[in-house]
């Protein structure tokens, strides 16, 4: 049984019904009912028989796309209670089948099986992996640009990093204040002051790191797709906001980035990193400047030459 978090129902539709002529795999029944009434007078005797005539359509179906139930027709012949009358009714009763091209999740399960079935899955070490499928098993680490630039706040992560050590200068700033002994004072407070200004000059160094990150991660939710990522090995996925079964923040809460839970990954091969240099402006702009994408992720470890892109279909537990 499949946990799936993320599906890209609009892909799985797209191949699906491409190799299915449609993909029709949800359906709701409707019953439709017609009656008629016709009186024609004509001799006869009064009579309280009756003659029922019922008839069945045939069903129609075509295995595992879709199929219509059977249908029933009936008519009833009853004299009237009076001489020289006779009233007909006719019922007819057919079920209206309704397809509805809904995805489900079982036509992830065929599709995979497909790809299996055809060996259209390609290994990871494949020279020739782009454009091809992939399906690996591996741990996996979440990545919510948006969600990190709500934790990346430089001034109150330096005051919750360094609480512990603040705590440690004031006591010693206490215990400074009972010394009676100015020399050992002294020296005492020439150590606080050297511990401070480490602490500063550790301050200062962290500080600037988490500029640097906010403002990448700023410039980064500007210029990219899509916020959330998925990191799988050598393999990096942009993750569709709509097909997530839970929020990306959620999902990096729950499972962290140095987690030991293992997700299966189905997806094409799109690109590969061929290098994770900053842009040549002196060469042709136009074709250089994509390469600040992969410039200003490479310093934040999301990416590393030879990671391969890859559009996902589906990630699950299993």
């Amino acid at each position: 049984m499949k946990e799936i978090i993320y599906l890209d129902t609009m892909l799985l539709h797209s191949y699906v019904s491409q190799y299915n002529d449609g993909l029709p795999n949800t359906s709701s029944l409707e019953q439709t009912q017609e009656i008629n009434d016709t009186t024609e007078i004509e001799e006869g005797y009064n009579s309280r028989s009756s003659i029922t005539a019922m008839f069945n359509t045939g069903k129609f179906e075509i295995p595992m796309i879709f199929s219509t139930p059977e249908g029933k027709v009936e008519g009833v012949f009853q004299p009237g209670n009076f001489n020289k009358e006779k009233a007909v009714m006719s019922q007819t009763e057919m079920g209206k089948e309704i397809i509805s091209k809904q995805l489900h999740d079982n036509a992830l399960v065929n599709f995979e099986k497909y790809l299996e079935d055809n060996e259209l899955f390609c290994d990871l070490s494949n020279p020739d992996i782009e454009g091809n499928f992939i399906k690996m098993y591996s741990e996996f680490q979440i990545i919510d640009f948006a969600y990190l630039s709500k934790i990346i706040q430089p001034d109150k992560l330096l005051k919750f990093s360094f609480s512990s050590e603040e705590e440690e200068i004031t006591k010693f700033e206490n215990e400074l204040k009972k010394e009676k002994d100015s020399k050992q004072k002294s020296l005492k407070k020439a150590k606080i002051q050297q511990i401070k200004n480490q602490l500063t000059q550790e301050k200062n160094r962290l500080k600037n790191q988490f500029e640097f990150i906010n403002e990448s991660l700023v410039y980064l939710n500007e210029i990219l797709p899509t916020e959330s990522f998925v990191k799988m090995h050598n393999v990096i996925a942009p993750l569709k906001y709509d097909f997530l079964r839970e929020k990306s923040s959620e999902l990096m809460f729950k499972y962290g980035n140095n987690n030991k839970t293992k997700a299966t990954l189905i997806g094409k091969v799109t690109n590969i990193i061929k290098t994770v240099d900053m842009p040549n402006l002196e060469k042709d702009p136009f074709f250089e400047f994509p390469k600040v994408l992969t410039g200003v992720l490479y310093p934040l470890g999301v990416i590393n030459v030879n990671d391969l892109i890859v559009s996902p279909v589906a990630i699950y537990f299993e």
